[in-house]
């Protein structure tokens, strides 16, 4: 590691995170990647690019999003209504035997 090319991947200048990107862009077919380097950064990218402000994020009370990463629920602000609507936590007992029609009925309407 301490022979490593580095550089500053904000701006573009780190080789190494350079090809992990482009490597994983050409993986799945895609035009470019971003590398985060946790869970928590990568949860919080994909919440915040398929929600809008003021949506929920609607999950079961034991959704690995909430609680894996040392409560990544707090680290994302998914209880925060300040960072776009916080989250709706369904149950198991509530969950059981529904069907995904029945959601609907969980979400708000404003």
């Amino acid at each position: 590691m301490a022979e490593a090319e580095v550089g500053d991947d904000v701006y573009g200048e780190d080789p190494t995170v350079n090809r992990l990107e482009a490597r994983a862009a050409e993986v799945f077919g895609r035009e470019a990647a971003l590398f985060v380097p946790t869970g928590t950064m990568g949860n919080q990218v994909a919440i915040r690019l398929h929600t809008e402000h003021g949506q929920e994020v609607v999950c079961e009370a034991r959704a690995h999003v909430l609680t894996g990463r040392w409560g990544g629920g707090g680290v994302l602000r998914l209880h925060d209504a300040s960072c776009g609507g916080g989250a709706r936590i369904l149950t198991w007992s509530w969950c059981a035997g529904r069907s995904i029609a029945t959601l609907p009925s969980m979400l708000r309407r404003d």
